[in-house]
């Protein structure tokens, strides 16, 4: 089964993604490694597949909210002084 993937979710490539099975208590709407997109050469894999009903939640699990920190900080401006030497 297939779903829509949110973009704005980045993780690096060589994590894999995730695409649980039916087993309860995933997470999987707030666990990025299920809402990243999957890059081209990534791999995919069943994290929820050896867990029961009455095991802890998901070891594999990521925060999407913290996976989705896309907008970039730009680096603090520098001023030089001038190059002449005269210095203002």
């Amino acid at each position: 089964m297939t779903h829509d993937r949110d973009p704005r979710i980045t993780l690096a490539p060589e994590l894999a993604r995730c695409a649980p099975s039916a087993t309860p208590r995933c997470g999987r709407f707030s666990c990025a490694r299920y809402l990243a997109p999957l890059p081209v050469g990534g791999s995919l894999a069943d994290f929820n597949l050896r867990r029961t009903l009455g095991s802890p939640p998901c070891l594999a699990w990521i925060s999407a909210q913290g996976a989705s920190q896309t907008t970039a900080v730009a680096p603090p401006r520098r001023v030089h002084p001038p190059l002449d030497g005269s210095g203002g």
